[in-house]
């Protein structure tokens, strides 16, 4: 579920629709690099583009999470039954990595560490 997510994360992104990452790379290897935990598919995008991207699909997972419209992707390519809690302790992180963003971090190990939370909690379904 979680690899689902985020090749619904990275195929939105190169399709434009969250105007981010790279034009014309192959969506399936650069989301299966991503599942093997290889940051090649989002190695060229600044820490505020990953970011951004995991917010939008965080507001999306949890809107699905209450029976609402999501705003920024297809409802049928986002992976339901990610516990409600789970999402919103994902986005109180996402916030707080949100105000820490422009501290002069290393930003692939900032990136290595947003992809690695993403995976964590999109892994995780209700059973």
């Amino acid at each position: 579920p979680g690899q689902e997510c985020l090749v619904v994360l990275l195929a939105h992104c190169r399709t434009g629709r969250l105007r981010l990452g790279r034009r014309g790379h192959d969506d399936l290897s650069d989301a299966q690099a991503l599942a093997r935990g290889d940051l090649q598919a989002v190695r060229d995008w600044t820490p505020q583009q990953v970011l951004s991207a995991q917010q939008q699909l965080c507001h999306d997972l949890l809107a699905l999470a209450v029976a609402a419209q999501p705003r920024f992707f297809n409802e049928k390519d986002l992976q339901a039954g990610v516990p409600l809690a789970v999402l919103s302790q994902w986005g109180k992180s996402l916030q707080a990595h949100r105000r820490t963003m422009d501290h002069p971090f290393n930003p692939g190990l900032f990136i290595e560490a947003l992809v690695a939370e993403a995976y964590t909690v999109l892994a995780q379904t209700s059973t």
